[in-house]
């Protein structure tokens, strides 16, 4: 039987930070069960972009800094590794305001680029090899620590979707231009995933994102937790169930059922810990993008093809934009070019892999609806 754990934290001060994190570990095992002395340990947090840690949008420092010093107290060597969506150069910038770089110096923690890589093989549609950084593959352990956050393509990302930050750089583009939808990319996620699964997942869930996430479109909402397991695909469960939510409505859980890889049902969890019913949130908001999803699985086909060119939710440029180019470098697919003085989308070429949205670090790129949507 799976266990996760859920501890209440109510900050990010470094001392309740230490004590969650201890218990939640504590309620599942401890840590040294896992570690033997000497191991390389990657510790995996999810860096999205250059944003400071009071944005919620990457894992918290202190988060980090308390892992990275257990690790090493229970004689492992922490290093801390990511590739953050768009930026195939310049993730000193991304270390440095993510609060990573300081966490680095506090504990002796290394810092990975993700630049190398070896190529998986796969047996998925279209795609014939998944480049993996060769950093993450020289390390002993992996521990997955994900951000409680909501995506506009996935939904929910979580421990799992965390395990896509082995992707070196823009490589990842290449990928979503191969896996279109969501169940495509779930396919992708889980490939990595079940080549390379985290030994330990811990959820950075004090503050969180709803809404538009997983960047800057998103709302900060305070989720008051910090989670541990070391069975990631569950972790992910109960972060629904957190959030109001089916966990078999998340993408890639329910593909990782049909494929076999998860068999568990809510009431095969052991809980420990918080109480599920008390830390449940009130009104959680989902990405835009979700009911656009649940309408057209709901209608008949022949009402779908009818509204299909109506009802829409898509990615826009607003005022706000400062040009600097990286959604232009993201698109998969250059839907995204400078036209009369400033960036604009080519909606014929667009794929809504919404991978403007999500890497945007101005919160630039909003979710429009056509008039269809809004009156729905």
């Amino acid at each position: 039987m799976a266990k996760v754990s859920i501890v209440q934290c109510s900050s990010y001060e470094y001392f309740k930070i230490k004590e969650a994190v201890g218990k939640a570990l504590d309620l599942i095992g401890g840590i040294k069960p896992f570690i033997k002395p000497g191991d390389k340990v990657l510790l995996k947090p999810n860096l999205l972009s250059a944003k400071s840690p009071e944005t919620a949008i990457d894992t918290h420092p202190v988060v980090v800094r308390v892992i990275a010093e257990i690790v090493k107290e229970a004689g492992g060597l922490p290093y801390i590794g990511d590739s953050p969506g768009g930026y195939n150069q310049g993730v000193e910038k991304v270390w440095e305001i993510s609060g990573m770089k300081k966490v680095a110096v506090q504990t002796g923690a290394r810092l990975l680029k993700f630049e190398c890589f070896k190529k998986i093989p796969t047996n998925l549609p279209g795609i014939k090899e998944i480049p993996i950084s060769e950093e993450a593959l020289e390390m002993d352990l992996i521990i997955s620590i994900p951000k409680f956050k909501t995506h506009e393509l996935m939904l929910l990302t979580g421990a799992v979707k965390n395990m896509y930050g082995l992707v070196p750089g823009l490589t990842k583009t290449e990928l979503h231009k191969k896996a279109l939808d969501p169940e495509s990319f779930s396919r992708v996620i889980l490939k990595i995933f079940s080549a390379f699964k985290p030994h330990l997942s811990i959820m950075d869930g004090v503050w969180g994102i709803e809404g538009d996430g997983p960047g800057s479109a998103g709302k900060i909402r305070k989720v008051g937790l910090i989670m541990a397991s070391s069975d990631a695909l569950s972790l992910d469960a109960i972060m629904a169930v957190v959030a109001g939510m089916d966990p078999m409505k998340l993408p890639i859980l329910s593909l990782a059922r049909k494929l076999g890889l998860y068999k568990s049902d809510f009431g095969e969890i052991e809980l420990l810990g918080e109480k599920i019913e008390e830390v449940k949130l009130d009104k959680f908001l989902l990405p835009q993008s979700s009911f656009r999803n649940k309408m057209l699985k709901f209608l008949p086909k022949f009402l779908v093809n009818t509204l299909a060119g109506s009802y829409r939710v898509y990615p826009a440029i607003t005022k706000k934009c400062l040009q600097c180019g990286i959604c232009v470098k993201s698109c998969p697919v250059n839907a995204i070019a400078y036209r009369d003085g400033r960036l604009q989308i080519d909606y014929k070429k667009c794929i809504l892999c919404l991978c403007c949205l999500e890497l945007c670090p101005h919160g630039a790129v909003v979710m429009k609806k056509s008039l269809l949507a809004r009156v729905i």
